[in-house]
């Protein structure tokens, strides 16, 4: 019981993706790129599986996945394109991303990261801490 109620709390603060308190919203780092369109890009240090203890994301070149250890798996359309907005910032350690799954709905995955390693990255909180690791597999 306790570990669901784990995993709902860190579901519930993947699926917010709410802006750091700072004016920029930009999670304590400066000149960052933020754009909004309906393609999907990652980075290339981001690409691949990367594992928690609750939840694991993919991220390959024209998909993005959340994947609870329990419940169904959440990703983005194929082909690079969500069905509603992606946003996202780009710097040289740290990657944003926020998709709209649906059209029109209030479903949405993503959040913000941090390469740690070429084997680590961390999900950063909205004060721009690391709150979680994950390890590539």
């Amino acid at each position: 019981m306790k570990k669901i109620f784990l995993f709902v709390v860190a579901l519930v603060g993947i699926i917010s993706c709410s802006k750091s308190s700072d004016d920029k919203g930009n999670n304590g780092t400066e000149n960052i790129d933020t754009q909004e369109t309906t393609t999907y890009s990652p980075p290339d240090w981001i690409i691949g599986t990367w594992k928690g203890e609750y939840v694991s994301y993919v991220f390959e070149k024209d998909r993005f996945c959340v994947k609870p250890k329990i419940g169904l798996r959440n990703c983005s359309t194929t082909k690079g394109y969500a069905k509603g907005v992606v946003q996202k910032r780009i710097d040289a350690n740290n990657y944003f991303i926020k998709m709209q799954l649906v059209e029109n709905t209030t479903t949405v995955i993503g959040g913000t990261f941090r390469k740690i390693s070429d084997t680590q990255i961390g999900w950063l909180n909205p004060n721009g801490e690391v709150e979680e690791t994950y390890t590539k597999e």
